[in-house]
């Protein structure tokens, strides 16, 4: 999901660990990269780290079912639909 959409806007991907992705994050950060990186689910104070560190972060969850409430800042899409769906309603909602 996240190779197809960071092809369909053209962003370079990265398959990150819990480990890496920050490292990855920020030197995306310091080449003001636009990026898309798949990675675990991350606790909150690690999102919350990482986005002070950072400029401006978009956190998107794919998980199945839609979700009853938005447990990022950005925006949560239900897993179970087709990757072109799933791609429109993110570029949708995050204006991208």
């Amino acid at each position: 999901m996240g190779r197809a959409l960071a092809a369909d806007i053209g962003w370079r991907f990265e398959d990150a660990s819990r480990d890496n992705f920050q490292r990855i994050a920020a030197a995306a950060a310091d080449r003001r990269e636009s990026l898309v990186i798949a990675a675990p689910q991350l606790e909150p104070a690690e999102r919350d780290a990482v986005g002070v560190e950072l400029r401006r972060i978009r956190w998107v969850q794919l998980r199945p079912g839609a979700p009853e409430h938005q447990p990022y800042p950005d925006l949560a899409i239900d897993s179970t639909q087709p990757i072109g769906a799933m791609i429109a309603g993110i570029r949708n909602e995050l204006g991208i």
